[in-house]
């Protein structure tokens, strides 16, 4: 096996393709780099749809629960009318507040947090999706510029009938 691989070797390097296949090597790992961040990108697509999905969710069923909600938030008190009662408006606000918060507070903050969320969410998948076409967009000229090194290589190494013999010996180990 080590003397088919000093064959090839030397093949390589009298047909002076030993430049090209470096040169095809790198843009092979590269095609694996591309791959990867191609694939970490649609990973990253299907979670922020999943999301996006989740808060539209929220968001649909509870839209009445937060709109009554919202309608039934107490009215902070005009400092004229504060006045007036000598703090006592103030306080009873304050005081229905605090009895407001508890029984919707929790409610406001989801469905405040997923409208949030959900644009948020959306500028991600945008940007995903973005660089997801240019990884595919690099993925094809990666593997243009592998087929034609290929295509090169190929041209360049002509085996004689000698030099088949020889490797045709070695293949029996490959296989």
């Amino acid at each position: 096996s080590g003397e088919f691989e000093q064959m090839v070797s030397t093949r390589y390097a009298k047909a002076g393709v030993a430049d090209l296949v470096r040169e095809r090597d790198e843009v092979i790992d590269e095609i694996r780099a591309v791959s990867d961040q191609l694939n970490d990108h649609n990973n990253n697509i299907i979670f922020y749809d999943e999301q996006i999905g989740r808060c539209q969710g929220i968001l649909t069923d509870k839209k009445d629960d937060y709109e009554n909600a919202k309608s039934l938030r107490p009215n902070k008190p005009s400092v004229i009318v504060n006045v007036l009662t000598f703090g006592s408006a103030d306080k009873k606000y304050s005081q229905k507040m605090f009895k407001w918060k508890g029984v919707y507070g929790n409610l406001v903050k989801e469905y405040e947090n997923a409208i949030v969320d959900e644009a948020v969410y959306g500028q991600d998948l945008n940007y995903q999706e973005d660089a997801r076409r240019e990884a595919e967009e690099k993925l094809t000229q990666l593997k243009a510029k592998q087929k034609e090194l290929t295509d090169k290589i190929l041209k360049t190494i002509s085996v004689d009938a000698d030099m088949k013999k020889q490797l045709a010996a070695h293949l029996e180990d490959i296989i």
